[in-house]
C-alpha cells in the first residue's frame, strides 16, 4: 500500500510538472473559456458563464499568470468584472453617458457606443472597427475622453508608427486613439492595423498588428471606416480625471463581462447588410456581430448607417472607374461584339460633360483604369486597343458596374439577359440612387470614336 501510495504521488508530480506555464494579458479560446489581466496582475476567468477571479488559472495544460505591465498600461485595465446585464441594457447606460457627456444626438452616441463595445471583442469581428470622428478644433478633446473611458485599452496617442506599435507588450492590443498631426504620414499605419491579413515579421515572428482604431480629423476622412460628425456644439472641455474614473469605473467591467460571455456568439455572427456599398458593408458587419443577439439594436445600426452608405454610394457610383464603365455598359448595351479604348473614352468624356463635372479622360487614362481598377484587358490591333464584349466579358462588366453603382443600371435595358440576372441578384434597395443626369440623357455619342487612337 505505501508502495503504491508513492508511485501515486510520483506520477501526479510528473504530471503537474508536465503543465506549461506562461504569463498572459488575455486569452480567448475555442471553447468559449476567455481569461483577462485585471488592474493588479489578477486574472478574471470566464467559463460555463460564470466568472472567477485568480491569481492563476490552468487551461488545456497550460498554467497562466498575469504578465506584468508598466504602471502607465496598468492605469487603462479595468480593476474588476461586473455582470452586464443585457446588451440592450448595456449599450442604453453607456449611450445615456455619451449624450450627457458629449451632448450630442442620439445618433452620435449610438455610434460612438457601438465602436466602443465593438472594441471589447474586435478579434472576433470580420473587420477592425474603425471610426472617423471630425469637426472644429476643440471638439475632439472631450470625445477622445469618453472614447479612452469606454474602450478596451484606448490609448490615446498623437502620430503612432508601426514600430511604435511592435514594441508595445504583446498580447496588449489596444484600441488605438489617434490625433494625427499629418494624416499622410498615417497612411502606412492605418493600412496596416486596419487589415484582417497583414502581418509584420520581427525577429523571426510573424506579428498580426490588427486593432480597433478612432481618428480625429478637422475634415471627414473619405473611405476611412465609419464616419461620425461631431456637432459645432459638442461638449469640448476636458473630462476631469474624477469624471474620467468614474465613467471607467461604472462601464468598463460591465464590458469585460460581455467579452468574457459573448466573445463566442460575436464571432459566429452572420450579420450582413448585403445592400450596402462596400466601404459601409465592411464596417456594417463589423458593428452588427457586436450586436448578434439583439436584433433591435443591429435594425437601428442599419438605419444609422444608412445616410453614410448613400453618401459611399454615390461618390463611387460618379467616380472615374464607375463612369467609364458606364460607357462600356451602354456600347454593350448596342449589341457590340468589340469596342475600341477610344470609344469608351469618347463615350465617358461625354457623360462627365453632360454631369457638369470637369473631366477628361485621355485614351490611355481609360485604358489604365481598365486594367488597374476594373481588371479588364484591351487587346493590341492594327486600329488600336480592342476589348472584346463576349458574352464573359459583357457579363463582368456588368457586375462591376452594379459594383461600382453605375448610374445606368437604374434603367435596366429591357431585353438584356445580363441586367436581369443582376435583377434577380439585388435587392430593390440597392438601385435606389437619387437622380443624377445618367448615360441614357447622353445623346449622338455611339458612333465610333478614335477607333485609331491608342491608350
Amino acid at each position: 500500500l505505501e508502495k503504491k501510495n508513492s508511485m501515486t504521488k510520483s506520477t501526479a508530480d510528473s504530471d503537474a510538472s508536465k503543465v506549461m506555464s506562461r504569463t498572459t494579458l488575455g486569452q480567448l479560446f475555442s471553447d468559449g473559456t476567455a481569461i483577462e489581466r485585471l488592474r493588479g496582475r489578477a486574472l478574471v476567468i470566464g467559463q460555463g458563464g460564470k466568472e472567477v477571479t485568480a491569481p492563476e488559472f490552468v487551461h488545456d495544460g497550460c498554467r497562466y499568470a498575469g504578465a506584468a505591465l508598466d504602471p502607465g498600461f496598468e492605469a487603462i485595465l479595468p480593476a474588476r468584472s461586473e455582470p452586464f446585464g443585457s446588451l440592450a441594457g448595456l449599450m442604453a447606460d453607456a449611450e445615456q453617458a455619451v449624450a450627457q457627456l458629449l451632448a450630442v444626438d442620439d445618433r452620435t452616441a449610438f455610434l460612438f457606443t457601438n465602436f466602443a463595445a465593438s472594441s471589447w471583442v474586435a478579434e472576433g469581428l470580420p473587420a477592425a472597427p474603425v471610426m472617423n470622428f471630425w469637426g472644429a478644433n476643440g471638439a475632439d478633446s472631450r470625445a477622445v475622453n469618453v472614447l479612452a473611458s469606454l474602450c478596451r485599452r484606448g490609448l490615446v496617442l498623437v502620430q503612432p508608427s508601426i514600430a511604435d506599435l511592435l514594441r508595445l507588450p504583446p498580447e496588449f492590443s489596444p484600441t488605438l486613439l489617434v490625433r494625427p498631426t499629418s494624416l499622410r504620414s498615417l497612411t502606412p499605419l492605418l493600412s496596416t492595423v486596419t487589415s484582417n491579413d497583414t502581418q509584420i515579421l520581427r525577429a523571426g515572428t510573424l506579428l498580426h498588428l490588427r486593432h480597433p482604431v478612432a481618428v480625429f480629423s478637422r475634415e471627414r476622412i473619405a473611405g476611412l471606416g465609419l464616419s461620425v460628425p461631431l456637432p459645432p456644439d459638442v461638449g469640448w472641455r476636458p473630462l476631469s480625471a474624477q469624471e474620467k474614473e468614474e465613467l471607467s469605473d461604472q462601464l468598463q467591467p460591465r464590458f469585460l463581462s460581455f467579452r468574457l460571455q459573448r466573445h463566442l456568439e460575436v464571432k459566429a455572427s452572420q450579420f450582413d447588410v448585403a445592400e450596402f456599398a462596400p466601404e459601409s458593408r465592411l464596417q456594417a458587419a463589423a458593428l452588427g456581430a457586436t450586436l448578434e443577439g439583439a436584433p433591435e439594436l443591429q435594425r437601428r445600426l442599419i438605419d444609422a448607417l444608412r445616410c453614410e452608405d448613400e453618401d459611399n454610394r454615390a461618390n463611387r457610383s460618379q467616380s472615374e472607374p464607375a463612369v467609364v464603365l458606364e460607357a462600356a455598359l451602354a456600347l454593350c448595351h448596342e449589341g457590340r461584339q468589340k469596342v475600341y479604348v477610344g470609344q469608351i473614352t469618347a463615350f465617358a468624356n461625354t457623360i462627365f460633360a453632360a454631369r457638369g463635372e470637369p473631366i477628361v479622360l485621355s485614351d490611355r487614362g481609360t485604358g489604365s483604369i481598365l486594367r488597374e481598377q476594373l481588371g479588364l484587358f484591351a487587346v493590341r490591333r492594327a486600329p488600336g486597343y480592342e476589348l472584346p464584349l463576349d458574352n464573359t466579358t459583357a457579363r463582368h462588366v456588368h457586375q462591376l458596374a452594379r459594383c461600382f453603382g453605375a448610374l445606368s443600371l437604374l434603367s435596366p435595358l429591357a431585353g438584356c439577359k445580363f441586367c436581369q440576372e443582376l435583377l434577380q441578384d439585388v435587392p430593390s434597395s440597392d438601385i435606389d440612387i437619387h437622380d443624377v443626369h445618367d448615360v441614357h440623357d447622353v445623346h449622338d455619342v455611339h458612333t465610333p470614336h478614335g477607333e485609331g487612337k491608342k491608350p
